[in-house]
């Protein structure tokens, strides 16, 4: 018997999947995709089963300990951890700060083509907007409530929907 436990996202159910060599465990490519504890098992031959408890992506206690408030962020933009845990507002502003910081200190490691694609996807320049010289998000998105609208910029960010960063 073993036991898959680990950070969200980090692919403990596609190694189950890879040993077995068929889809027995769910995964998708975003955090949160297993949501309870569920056994798999693996083989049968010459009783030779393997027994795998699959768990969600697990944080733990010392988090805030071990890694920085950056880093952390850092995590969140990337969606390492469900949509149910992460502010996505806080979360789209500190990814939008890092852009803006990469794009001054490093030019090179983004493509021209993001600023392009954003303001075309969004009708919004989230350059100006990093720069403070104009708003972040359109005007169809409510203001008491761009939640939503950033969890949409967010997945979009992840799928690579922007372009090369």
């Amino acid at each position: 018997r073993t036991l898959m436990i680990g950070f969200p996202n980090l692919g403990k159910s596609a190694v189950i999947n890879a040993l077995s060599g068929r889809k027995v465990a769910k995964k998708r490519g975003f955090a949160g995709q297993t949501q309870r504890m569920t056994w798999h098992s693996i083989g049968g031959f010459r009783n030779t089963e393997l027994h795998f408890l699959d768990s969600p992506g697990l944080i733990p206690v010392c988090f805030g300990k071990r890694y920085t408030q950056e880093q952390a962020s850092l995590l969140c933009m990337i969606r390492a951890f469900g949509d149910n845990i992460i502010d996505r507002t806080q979360t789209m502003y500190d990814l939008l700060n890092h852009l803006g910081k990469l794009q001054r200190e490093h030019p090179n490691m983004i493509s021209k083509t993001v600023w392009r694609e954003t303001e075309r996807m969004y009708k919004v320049d989230l350059m100006k907007g990093i720069n403070r010289e104009g708003p972040i998000v359109p005007d169809f998105v409510p203001a008491k409530n761009p939640d939503p609208f950033f969890g949409h910029m967010l997945r979009d960010f992840n799928r690579g929907y922007w372009g090369r960063i």
